[in-house]
């Protein structure tokens, strides 16, 4: 303005013009660079905190977790009134309320006495077993120390892990005192029964690469968000390395649905077939199928009692499709056994079953039900060997325990066998095991 109208401006006012304007583009600059470096700062730490956001959940979930230690005293079957020598057994656990904690069941099986200590504590806390489940291999324990504890409880996972997905496994293995913490992923999901095959009904279950050591049963398996994803409860017996098995997040927390309820467990629920795959294209045409897929019924009974019969395909069960080999699609392409579908769900529950008779596709409810087993596949945490003494003879019922108590090489393979040729369909198999001195049998 002053070049156009020729005006020359005084000195002082040029002056302050120039100090104007020197501040004006400091100010600017100023302005500039605090707007420029948060934007800076914000991209760097977002990269390099995903790693210390897992860690952080392990943190937290080491608070929860407790050292278990049970002193046992296991029946003799051999003798049922009496009892092998107690023996000292330590395990892991969480806590899932401010007094009450969930560990594995064969961890405080047959236990005379039970205490946890805290994370960071060095006392050991009284407890007793309120719940247990064999064929889930889970117990819930009760605090009945007078000690105030205020534990941080941890939640649960509400999705089955995805494979390759990390998880974290907290316990008290050998080796040591003190916590561990194994890293692994997630390498399969599957079904089984807990107790080995012939030992109880499948159950899902999460197999790991992460160290289940003597030790670590009953701890917890955290997510990248310290939610329990499951517990750990077994570890791989043959000789493969770095394999470990979980139960599932979904299976603790339907038992502790039950446990609830304060009564017995009344067990898992079981269709009660035996069946056998319709892969063969000449047996899918003599049962006509056309297309539909299945599993053929060899013997019906328990749950399906009078609406299956052998000779039927199960073409789905709760609505979802049954393969030829037994499977079920659980998510994506994975798929596990058809046992998931009937164990996920609770004694008493309706499901649709879908099966095909002479050609024809029907669909029937049926009422879940427990396996009736005339040999007891597993015997419950706190239970003792039942028998009666008649005339010196030693008479007790036949279970998976009794068995292995007396199998030899020139046994049965299986109690199974025994009870198909000497039980009859709802009787109780008795054993004489063996014979005291009486007068009514001297001689």
């Amino acid at each position: 303005q002053t070049a156009v109208s020729g005006i020359r401006a005084p000195a002082s006012t040029t002056s302050g013009r120039r100090n104007r304007a020197v501040a004006m583009r400091l100010l600017c600059i100023l302005l500039v660079t605090r707007a420029w470096q948060p934007s800076r700062v914000a991209r760097r730490p977002s990269s390099i905190r995903a790693a210390p956001t897992e860690a952080e959940g392990v943190r937290k979930g080491l608070e929860s977790v407790v050292c278990v230690f049970s002193t046992t005293a296991a029946p003799d079957y051999g003798q049922p009134w009496a009892l092998y020598a107690e023996e000292d057994v330590t395990g892991s656990g969480f806590w899932v309320s401010p007094t009450q904690v969930v560990t594995n069941e064969h961890v405080i099986k047959h236990a005379r006495d039970v205490r946890v200590r805290p994370h960071g504590s060095a006392r050991k806390l009284k407890c007793r077993g309120a719940f247990a489940s064999a064929e889930r291999d889970l117990a819930l324990l009760e605090v009945v120390d007078d000690a105030i504890v205020k534990p941080p409880v941890l939640n649960f996972a509400r999705s089955l892990p995805e494979l390759y997905s990390a998880v974290a496994v907290v316990g008290y293995p050998l080796g040591g005192d003190n916590i561990c913490v194994t890293r692994g992923v997630v390498s399969r999901l599957d079904a089984m029964a807990y107790g080995g095959e012939g030992r109880g009904e499948r159950l899902l279950v999460v197999q790991i690469d992460a160290g289940v050591n003597s030790g670590t049963s009953g701890g917890p398996a955290l997510d990248e968000r310290g939610h329990v994803a499951g517990v750990a409860f077994s570890s791989y017996a043959g000789s493969a390395d770095n394999i470990g098995y979980l139960v599932p997040a979904s299976v603790v927390e339907a038992f502790l649905r039950e446990a609830e309820l304060n009564e017995r467990c009344p067990g898992l629920c079981a269709l009660g077939i035996s069946w056998q795959t319709a892969q063969n294209k000449a047996l899918r045409r003599s049962l006509g199928l056309r297309g539909a897929e299945g599993i053929l019924i060899t013997k019906a009974g328990g749950s399906v009692k009078g609406v299956l019969e052998p000779g039927d395909v199960v073409s789905s069960v709760a609505g979802a499709p049954v393969a030829d080999d037994g499977t079920i699609q659980l998510r994506g392409a994975e798929r596990v056994h058809v046992a998931h579908l009937i164990t996920s769900r609770r004694v008493g529950d309706e499901i649709d079953v879908g099966f095909v008779r002479a050609g024809a596709l029907r669909t029937e409810k049926v009422t879940l039900k427990p396996p009736a087993r005339p040999v007891p596949a597993v015997a419950e945490w706190d239970e003792s060997p039942s028998y009666v003494i008649l005339g010196g003879l030693v008479l007790q019922p036949l279970s998976a325990p009794l068995w292995d108590a007396f199998d030899d090489e020139e046994a049965y393979e299986d109690p199974g066998d025994v009870a198909a040729k000497y039980g009859a369909s709802g009787n109780e198999i008795v054993v004489w095991t063996s014979t005291l001195t009486s007068d009514a049998n001297y001689g």
